[in-house]
C-alpha cells in the first residue's frame, strides 16, 4: 500500500507487457472491451494485484455503448490531469482488493473495475467486465477529497467504498440472469454492512431511514417501503436473529412489530459493540455470517427474502413485507 498519498491507495504491480497482454486475453470477452485498453491515450487504466491475482482499473473517457463514457474535457475540468485520474484509480484499487480479501468468493471472474459516466448507481455489478463505478456518484466526490486533501471524508469514502465492492461482489456469486425482472438486495445489502458496522456511515444512515419509515408505516399507515428499504429488513431480522444464538446482548425478534423495529434500531450499534470487542476475532465472525447469508440459498437471493414475507406476520411486520 502507498501510504504517502492518502493510506487508502495501492501501487500498480510491475507486470511485463507479455503479462499485461495475458491477462487482457483472460478479461476482454469483446473487441470493444479490448478496444478500451488498447486506446490507453484516452482511456487510462492501470494493472495492480491482490496478492493472490491481478485486476484491473480503467477510466472510461470515450468509446461507444455499453459503457457510458466520462469525456476528457469533464475529466479534465473535475479531476485534473492524468496523474490525479491514477490517484482515483489508486484509491478505488485499495478498495476493490480490501472488498477481494474479506471473503472467499467462488466467482473470481470479477477481473477489476471500470469508472464509467453513469449517474444512476453508485457501482454496478457489471456485466462480465468488471465492477462498474460511477464517476459523478462516487469517483468524482473521491476526486474532490484527494484534492482537498480531506483526512475525514476520504476515510469515510474508502470504507463506503469497499463495502459497496462487497455489495457486487456478492451479486456476482450468482447467477442473477435466472431471476430476470427481480432486484433482490438483501443479502448483498447485510454483507455491506457486515465489512465495518459502525463506521459506514454512508450506508448506515440510509438504514436507518429504513427504520424510521417502517415505524410510520405501522403506526400511521404512511407510503409503504420500496424493494430496497424492504430488502434492508430482511438482513436485519436475519441477523438479528442468528447473533441471538450465539452471542448475549442480541435476543430473536418478537411478535411486536413496534418492538422489533425499536430492537433492529440498535442493531447497527450492538455489532459494531461486538465488533470492538471481539477485535481481531471479528474477522472470522463476519466471514461466517457473510458464509450463512450468501449460502442461505446458493442459486438466488430471492428465497430469504420470500422466508422472510412468510414470516412477517409472525413478528408483527406483515405491513412492511
Amino acid at each position: 500500500m502507498n501510504s504517502t498519498k492518502t493510506g487508502y491507495s495501492l501501487a500498480p504491480s510491475s507486470m511485463t507487457n507479455d503479462e499485461v497482454s495475458g491477462f487482457l486475453a483472460t478479461v476482454t470477452t469483446t473487441t470493444i472491451q479490448r478496444q478500451y485498453f488498447d486506446n490507453s491515450r484516452q482511456n487510462p487504466s492501470r494493472f495492480y494485484n491482490t496478492g493472490t491475482r491481478p485486476f484491473f482499473g480503467i477510466w472510461i473517457n470515450g468509446h461507444p455503448d455499453p459503457y457510458a463514457e466520462i469525456g476528457w474535457e469533464k475529466t479534465l475540468r473535475d479531476v485534473g490531469n492524468r496523474e490525479k485520474v491514477h490517484d482515483v484509480l489508486d484509491f478505488l484499487a485499495y478498495c476493490f482488493r480490501e472488498a477481494d480479501l474479506m471473503y472467499d468468493w467462488k466467482n473470481e471472474g470479477v477481473a477489476g473495475f471500470s469508472v464509467v459516466g453513469d449517474d444512476s448507481f453508485g457501482m454496478e455489478k457489471g456485466a462480465g467486465f468488471g465492477i462498474q463505478v460511477s464517476f459523478p456518484n462516487t469517483a468524482f466526490p473521491i476526486a474532490r477529497h484527494l484534492k482537498n486533501n480531506d483526512a475525514e471524508k476520504l476515510k469515510l469514502r474508502a470504507i463506503s467504498s469497499i463495502a459497496e465492492f462487497v455489495h457486487e461482489r456478492v451479486h456476482n456469486e450468482y447467477d442473477e440472469m435466472a431471476t430476470p425482472g427481480v432486484h433482490p438486495e438483501a443479502v448483498s445489502q447485510g454483507c455491506q454492512f457486515l465489512y465495518l458496522p459502525g463506521e459506514n456511515r454512508i450506508f448506515e444512515d440510509q438504514v436507518r431511514q429504513t427504520l424510521k419509515q417502517a415505524g410510520e408505516v405501522i403506526t400511521a399507515g404512511s407510503a409503504p417501503l420500496n424493494g430496497y428499504q424492504k430488502h434492508n429488513l430482511v438482513w436485519m431480522a436475519y441477523l438479528q436473529n442468528s447473533l441471538s444464538s450465539r452471542f448475549s446482548g442480541f435476543h430473536p425478534l418478537g411478535n411486536d412489530g413496534l418492538q422489533n423495529i425499536a430492537d433492529l434500531g440498535k442493531l447497527i450499534s450492538n455489532v459494531a459493540g461486538l465488533r470492538r470487542s471481539l477485535g481481531s476475532e471479528w474477522a472470522a465472525v463476519r466471514k461466517e455470517l457473510m458464509r450463512e447469508l450468501i449460502e442461505y440459498d446458493l442459486s438466488s437471493q430471492v428465497t430469504i427474502i420470500q422466508d422472510f414475507k412468510m414470516q412477517a406476520a409472525q413478528y408483527g411486520l406483515d405491513k412492511l413485507a
